[in-house]
């Protein structure tokens, strides 16, 4: 189990809580009155709460509950062995507000917080009231030649999913220098917040969500796992169209299985892109979540 005594960063009107669910101990950072409209934001790896720091006080000023939990084995919450794919997680943020005693809540989520934040919406619409997913992927793209082009992108996905290599590369520094690499031309981490996502990195659960996704969950999806269902949830798509790994071919598909759907592109940002230009996504989040409806797309 993580400490609670182990430095973390300070950002203004947060707070922070632990609660055990589903055999593990999970941290939360909150904000905003808990009587509040519940707002969960999921984070990407190798990310954790404060990957949101510049969402906290703009949702909460809106009249929400901030609710940004550490996933399994990310941030602060507790590292297990196994239960790292993506439904799984899932079933821990549903765990996780049970806890607190959420039952409705809207919802955001990027990279594989995003997958996570799709299945919920996908599955437990009667759950999400409304969904907002940024640079990620979901299992309505399109089985064609783009997408099999495009998946180049994610061409360090099975070096960090396989059992042995993975591990090792993000114990040799290999992972920490590729992902500065990345954060550099993205623009969206400065050195502090760099420093705090890199050295939380934790060997098995990067291998664990990499390598359950390669090897279980994209081949399940592309044999049509999720053939016959929608995304009834009003969702709105923020994709930065710079993004090295999700490539515009990745964010096709969502529209023909949505009932209320809009994507917007936002040009010139990467896959970082909420915390390389707050000033254009932000106020994005907050006007969708308030209530702005979205027009369905095809």
């Amino acid at each position: 189990m993580q400490l609670t005594t182990d430095p973390m960063p300070a950002v203004a009107g947060v707070r922070h809580r632990w609660v055990q669910a589903r055999g593990a101990s999970f941290h939360l950072a909150e904000a905003g009155p808990e009587d509040a409209p519940p707002v969960v934001l999921l984070h990407g790896w190798p990310q954790h709460w404060y990957e949101w720091r510049h969402c906290f006080a703009p949702l909460a000023e809106a009249g929400f509950h901030v609710i940004a939990p550490d996933l399994r084995g990310f941030g602060w919450s507790e590292r297990t062995r196994h239960g790292y794919r993506k439904a799984s997680l899932a079933l821990d943020v549903l765990a996780v507000l049970d806890e607190i005693g959420v039952d409705r809540f809207r919802l955001v989520g990027h990279d594989w917080g995003g997958f996570v934040a799709f299945l919920l919406g996908l599955e437990w619409p009667d759950r999400v009231e409304r969904l907002v997913l940024v640079n990620t992927g979901h299992g309505f793209v399109p089985r064609d030649l783009k997408t099999a082009l495009a998946l180049a992108g994610f061409w360090y996905m099975p070096l960090i999913g396989a059992p042995l290599l993975g591990p090792a590369l993000v114990r040799t520094g290999a992972v920490a220098w590729l992902l500065r690499r990345l954060a550099k031309v993205d623009g969206g981490w400065d050195e502090e917040a760099t420093r705090w996502f890199v050295d939380r990195i934790d060997p098995n659960t990067t291998q664990q969500v990499y390598g359950s996704f390669v090897f279980q969950e994209a081949p399940r999806a592309f044999a049509g796992a999720y053939a016959g269902k929608r995304l009834r949830v009003p969702t709105l798509f923020l994709y930065g169209d710079a993004d090295p790994a999700i490539r515009p071919a990745m964010v096709r598909g969502l529209e023909d299985h949505a009932d209320d759907y809009r994507l917007e592109r936002l040009p010139g940002l990467g896959h970082f892109c909420i915390e390389r230009a707050p000033e254009v996504v932000v106020p994005k989040l907050v006007g969708f979540l308030a209530g702005d409806r979205v027009a369905a797309t095809a």
